[in-house]
């Protein structure tokens, strides 16, 4: 599931899709989560049983280094949904300063 949600993210990001971006992080949390969850669940099995530490972390290093670039589309998903909001920001705020005249007033206001 994870590499399916992870499938389209270039796509998404291209197309300035915020809505989708936001969804598409929280799934990957989502599912970035339950992963570890189960990593955990087995290192413990795998330690009550008896097997070589050296071996479980071994292991566990090898899937920390499958899940990173998950978790690398999640970061990148979530910088560039934070600096479409900062433009977005600024164009509102340009938008603002273009209709306020120089005295303050706004270009739909009578002076007297």
């Amino acid at each position: 599931m994870v590499e399916f949600t992870n499938e389209d993210v270039k796509q998404i990001i291209q197309d300035k899709q915020v809505r989708t971006m936001q969804r598409r992080v929280k799934t990957l949390q989502e599912k970035i989560n339950e992963i570890h969850e189960l990593e955990t669940k087995v290192q413990e099995a795998r330690i009550q049983n008896g097997e070589d530490m050296q071996s479980i972390w071994k292991s566990s290093n090898e899937f920390g280094g499958r899940i990173r670039k998950y978790e690398a589309s999640m970061r990148e998903l979530s910088a560039v949904i934070k600096e479409l909001r900062k433009a977005e920001g600024l164009t509102k705020q340009n938008a603002r300063k273009r209709f306020e005249s120089p005295n303050g007033a706004t270009k739909n206001s009578k002076r007297s």
